[in-house]
């Protein structure tokens, strides 16, 4: 598993990624709130090779799988009222098991 993580907390994240189960490759959207981890979109992929975007806005985050959308999440589930925490969020490229290789990380300010 290795994606993009919005990181405000432990507890209160949003993670897009790429998992393997088998042959199997699938992109995910969870979404974690302390106890609470959803999987909000899921789609299977012919590959594990995958362009991954985060897109921020004021009151939400898009989120686009080959520049198609693939999901949205409003932002005040990562607020400090709802999640905890004090610095905002950071994102980032994230690998949970296995090994994963990244062709690139850009930010960009709109």
């Amino acid at each position: 598993e290795a994606g993009l993580a919005v990181y405000q907390t432990h507890n209160g994240h949003m993670e897009f990624f790429v998992r393997r189960e088998g042959k199997r490759c699938q992109a995910v959207l969870c979404i974690r709130l302390h106890s609470i981890l959803h999987e909000q979109s899921v789609m299977a992929l012919p590959s594990p090779s995958a362009r991954l975007d985060v897109l921020a806005f004021g009151d939400h985050y898009e989120f686009l799988l080959n520049g198609q959308p693939f999901g949205t999440s409003d932002s005040k589930l990562l607020s400090t009222e709802m999640a905890g925490g004090f610095t905002g969020v950071t994102v980032g490229p994230y690998c949970r098991t296995g090994k994963a290789s990244f062709k690139g990380f850009d930010y960009e300010e709109q």
